[in-house]
């Protein structure tokens, strides 16, 4: 007995009909494996990015106590460390960034603000939140022409 034959006799013994309706099945188990894929990965980066934004909120929360001026140095320090944390978990994430960088302007760290806000743009060039900070910036600091960019692209960012 040749187990090769039987094969073939089997192969002409099936509806042709069948075979492609097989093909057909396997193609589209395939593709809602890969559509699954892809919506599973963007429900796990809208999980991300809820998470980050529940972060961001958290450090902005510990942040509103330094208003008071009796809250220590140390104080200050371990609420800066929480948003660098947040950047630290999240390096990706363009509200992270500005985030941080808000902080930092507001108590006195501005040369490490604008590389927050601009890490930001690079991560998203069309960022209104980062180009208007960054307008804000330059426009401090006298470089009118590059503030009126920053504004323009802010502008521009926020009627999209």
């Amino acid at each position: 007995m040749n187990l090769f034959r039987k094969s073939e006799s089997y192969d002409s013994q099936q509806p042709r009909g069948r075979s492609n309706w097989s093909k057909c099945k396997r193609a589209a188990v395939a593709l809602f494996i890969l559509l699954f894929t892809l919506v599973l990965a963007r429900a796990q980066s809208i999980g991300a990015s809820a998470k980050t934004w529940i972060e961001i909120k958290a450090a902005d929360k510990a942040a509103e106590a330094l208003a008071n001026p009796n809250v220590a140095e140390k104080e200050r320090l371990r609420v800066e460390q929480i948003y660098y944390q947040l950047v630290r978990d999240n390096p990706q994430s363009v509200p992270a960034h500005n985030a941080l960088a808000a902080f930092l302007w507001e108590n006195g760290g501005a040369e490490a603000a604008i590389e927050h806000w601009r890490t930001a743009q690079r991560l998203e060039p069309d960022n209104a939140e980062a180009a208007n900070s960054l307008g804000g910036f330059y426009l401090k600091m006298g470089r009118v022409r590059e503030a009126a960019e920053q504004f323009l692209l802010a502008v521009h960012s926020e009627s999209d």
